[in-house]
C-alpha cells in the first residue's frame, strides 16, 4: 500500500544523522563528513532543483484483523518520478 503526501519545500541539516534532509538525492550524495561540506551541498541541491515536494509512504498491511498498517519506507520525491519509484519498489520486492 502506498500514498504520496505533499511537503513544504525545506532543507534541514540532521546533526544526529550527519546528512541534509529534504532532497531527493541519495544518502551518499547528501551525507556530511565535515561541517564545511554543509553549504556547498545545500548550494548543489538548490542549483539542481532536487528539493523534495512529496514523500511516498509505503505501508505493510497484514490481512489479519486489528493489526494496523506498519510504515516500512518514506521516500522523498518531486512528484514526477512514478516510474522510477515503482521500479525501485518492484526490484526490492523480488
Amino acid at each position: 500500500m502506498t500514498d504520496s503526501t505533499k511537503l513544504r519545500e525545506k532543507l534541514v541539516y540532521a546533526e544526529e544523522l550527519n546528512y541534509i534532509a529534504g532532497s531527493t538525492l541519495l544518502y551518499s550524495e547528501k551525507s556530511i563528513e565535515v561541517l564545511e561540506d554543509i553549504h556547498p551541498k545545500i548550494n548543489y541541491i538548490l542549483e539542481n532543483n532536487v528539493i523534495a515536494t512529496q514523500v511516498r509512504a509505503i505501508a505493510l498491511k497484514v490481512p489479519i484483523g486489528k493489526i494496523p498498517p506498519m510504515m516500512i519506507a518514506m521516500i522523498p520525491t518531486k512528484g514526477n518520478e512514478g516510474g522510477r519509484i515503482n521500479c525501485i519498489l518492484n526490484a526490492s520486492s523480488n
